[in-house]
């Protein structure tokens, strides 16, 4: 058997949907404001790695045409390593960034071993494994003592003192990048949840303001359901509470007024079925008791009587089948003229006892659509009245 769900409060729904809604905007924007961040990130160091490549190599072009004059090989060489130092220096000053030259092997070329980073050994090591692989060039991050680099390397033979297979290896750090997004996102969750706390406290009195006039009208309409029919005052501060305030005080009116009708129905119903039970007992009595010696009369009496509570019953009845929803009434062609004349035939009796005459002025071959046996009922109620009660 599945299991409801418990109702919420009004209350409680609108601050779960409100927290729901902030919380997911605002993961979705602090995902998309890393992703935009990272690349931005990436981006800038692949920039700043081209930058350190491009003038390494312009530094090298000149410091090798510079040397193309030289004619001893040894003097040549060390001035050539002199100024490849140099230029890394340099490099690595206006660029912020780590450059080494290694052979094929993974040697380090330049600068001297004992002048390399740790994070440089490492990823020299790293760079001699994938040219060994056959990977000639790539860029790479790597993570080296809680910090992230990004690594690019690719074959570099510019120099005409060594034919071996040389390659330019730059590394940059993303150490200021990386601790930006951090304080951002610390900035950007700080404010999202001082957002969200004003926007729960702001929501939660907009909520009470909606749910305490629904109360309020929830507690009248249960006034109205144990008989309080007092108007309510209107609530004037939104369009839709006071329409609905508007309307509770019309139906408790309306309400009102159709219990007053009833009571004064069943007033008047049971004054009409007292008079006939009166004397239907009254006679009954007499004969019971030896008060009328003929019995005649006092029977027809009670006779007459009974057939007007009959009457009077076959009424009430009408009225309960009239007043369920789903009581159908077949409607049809009367022709008045031939249902009154048969009406009349009914009463003329009972008209003729009380010294009064019943005359008709119909048209022949009038019609209506409706039905016989209600009309019955309505005509014959009002003609038994008109002959029991008129002067």
């Amino acid at each position: 058997m599945m299991r409801k769900n418990k109702p919420l409060l009004l209350q409680e729904k609108v601050l779960r949907t409100y927290l729901i809604v902030i919380i997911s905007m605002s993961l979705l924007i602090l995902i998309a404001f890393n992703l935009s961040m990272s690349l931005f990130i990436n981006k800038t160091a692949q920039s700043q790695i081209d930058e350190s490549r491009e003038t390494v190599k312009v530094l090298l072009k000149k410091a090798v045409k510079d040397l193309k004059d030289t004619d001893s090989l040894l003097p040549k060489a060390r001035e050539f390593t002199i100024a490849i130092n140099q230029s890394f220096k340099l490099t690595e000053m206006t660029s912020e960034s780590e450059i080494a030259l290694i052979n094929a092997s993974g040697e380090v070329l330049l600068p001297k071993s004992t002048d390399l980073s740790g994070l440089m050994r490492t990823i020299t090591d790293d760079v001699s494994t994938k040219i060994l692989r056959g990977v000639k060039f790539d860029t790479f991050h790597i993570n080296f003592d809680k910090e992230r680099y990004l690594v690019s390397y690719e074959a570099y033979n510019e120099t005409a003192l060594n034919n071996r297979s040389q390659y330019l290896v730059i590394v940059v750090s993303q150490k200021a990048a990386t601790l930006l997004l951090r304080r951002t996102n610390f900035i950007l969750i700080a404010v999202v949840c001082f957002t969200t706390l004003l926007g729960t406290l702001i929501f939660r009195k907009l909520a009470r303001e909606i749910t305490q006039p629904i109360g309020y009208l929830s507690n009248y309409a249960k006034s109205i359901a144990s008989g309080n029919f007092e108007t309510m005052a209107i609530n004037e501060d939104t369009l839709e509470i006071a329409a609905l305030c508007h309307d509770l005080n019309t139906m408790s009116q309306n309400l009102q007024k159709a219990e007053q009708m009833k009571v004064d129905f069943l007033q008047n119903f049971s004054h009409d079925l007292r008079t006939p039970l009166m004397s239907i007992q009254g006679y009954a009595e007499g004969i019971a008791t030896g008060v009328f010696p003929e019995a005649t009369k006092p029977a027809a009496i009670i006779a007459s009587e009974s057939l007007r509570l009959k009457h009077l019953v076959d009424q009430l009845i009408t009225l309960s089948r009239l007043d369920m929803s789903k009581t159908s009434v077949a409607i049809m062609t009367v022709n008045l003229h031939d249902f009154f004349t048969l009406l009349m035939s009914r009463y003329e009796g009972l008209a003729t006892n009380e010294g009064k005459k019943i005359v008709l002025n119909c048209p022949n071959g009038f019609e209506i659509q409706s039905n016989d046996e209600l009309l019955e009922k309505l005509f014959g109620n009002l003609l038994s009245n008109a002959i029991r009660y008129a002067k």
